[in-house]
């Protein structure tokens, strides 16, 4: 019994090509899900670590394809030879630290037939200031970065192609099958370059891939030089709904929990159409209220 369950494991999500091989097979499944012309939205219960405590908040997720021009890296409003589709997603983050809150945003472009993104971008809002960062996919990975704070200022640098932390929850919603698995690099998150002055450079990762339950499946990345760990729970079906994460760092052989989200309510719906006066009853559907 044990054998068949790993022997069905293995079936469902084959070991990706090596990993010079970023592409990817669209299926009629997906094109089911996500050429409906709605969006997801999914609501999270949020505990985010800042300042050594841990900070009760919400999280917003929102995944919808768009047409993407391919040079400029910017969404257009008419399709043509000049542009993509990509999956984009949108997390955003809202918790307080004692009278002041904070407000995080990342959105992330990955074409839909590469396991890389295009275009990644990260702001930070608080009292004491606000950071920006963008990572723009062209021959290598340019990064520009501007900050209120000293040290991380008006800064432009490049780094080596590779997977990224914000990239993976796309490739889940792509295809699981193409999840980087064993000794692999992993660039880590824009959010962690500015929050834990992590640096911004592929670093050597262990990825693993395993089932949950019947229904689910997780995958996670172990760091060993950052000593950090991460892991994103999802179900195993198309379109492989993510429904929660967690992110810890390793110190003194314990497990610090710095993120974990559990997902509330997921809506497919025309965001950009629910802003009229009334609206509101979908962050009641959404408990975000």
């Amino acid at each position: 019994m044990k054998y068949l369950f790993f022997l069905a494991l293995f079936m469902a999500f084959p070991q990706n090509k090596p990993q010079n091989t970023y592409r990817i097979k669209v299926t009629q499944d997906f094109k089911n899900y996500w050429f409906k012309g709605v969006a997801e939205v999914s609501s999270f219960e949020l505990t985010q670590r800042r300042y050594g405590s841990l900070r009760k908040g919400k999280a917003v997720s929102i995944f919808v394809t768009e047409d993407f021009l391919k040079n400029e890296q910017v969404k257009t409003d008419f399709k043509s030879d000049k542009s993509t589709i990509v999956l984009k997603h949108n997390l955003l983050k809202n918790f307080v630290t004692g009278i002041y809150p904070y407000a995080i945003m990342n959105s992330t472009f990955t074409p839909l037939k590469t396991a890389l993104p295009i275009k990644s971008t990260l702001s930070i809002q608080e009292w004491c200031g606000q950071s920006y960062t963008q990572l723009n996919h062209k021959e290598n990975f340019l990064i520009t970065s501007h900050t209120y704070f000293e040290g991380k200022s008006d800064r432009e640098f490049t780094i080596s192609p590779t997977y990224t932390e914000e990239s993976i929850f796309n490739l889940i919603r792509l295809s699981p099958s193409k999840l980087p698995l064993g000794n692999i690099k992993i660039i880590p998150s824009l959010e962690s370059y500015h929050l834990l002055k992590i640096q911004l450079q592929p670093n050597d990762a262990e990825g693993e891939l395993q089932k949950k339950t019947d229904s689910t499946s997780q995958y996670s990345v172990n760091i060993p030089k950052l000593n950090r760990k991460w892991k994103v729970e999802f179900f195993t079906s198309a379109p492989y709904q993510i429904i929660g994460w967690e992110k810890v760092k390793v110190h003194d052989n314990k497990e610090i929990l710095l993120e974990k989200a559990t997902q509330l309510k997921t809506l497919q719906i025309p965001y950009w159409n629910l802003n009229k006066v009334g609206d509101e009853k979908y962050r009641n559907i959404l408990k975000l209220n």
